[in-house]
């Protein structure tokens, strides 16, 4: 359903591995903060960086990150990911996979 949708709007769908620890790694300074395996845990801050983290948006964020690390990495942009310390914005990795002839997944 999620293929379906993302070739619709025109946009690709990155999986990220099923055993990164999104939840458990902090989005400003990544450290992994092992007590947040407990699912009762809704809310932390990080020890290093004093960070105030949702369990959820936190790993949001780092899903985010991780499939745009991981679509960089696949177009050979390695360092791509961040332009003068902010986000580059989907659409300019998008149109570097389609310049790099990364095919879509088709939906039967």
């Amino acid at each position: 359903m999620l293929e379906y949708k993302a070739l619709w709007h025109d946009r690709i769908v990155q999986k990220v591995g099923t055993f990164y620890p999104s939840s458990q790694t902090c989005n400003q300074c990544g450290f992994i903060n092992s007590l947040v395996k407990d699912l009762k845990l809704r809310e932390w801050s990080c020890p290093t960086c004093s960070n105030y983290n949702l369990r959820d948006v936190n790993a949001a964020l780092n899903i985010l990150s991780e499939g745009l690390r991981i679509l960089t990495a696949a177009v050979g942009a390695p360092d791509a990911i961040y332009a003068c310390g902010e986000l580059v914005s989907p659409e300019a990795i998008q149109a570097e996979i389609v310049e790099a002839g990364i095919t879509r997944l088709q939906v039967v």
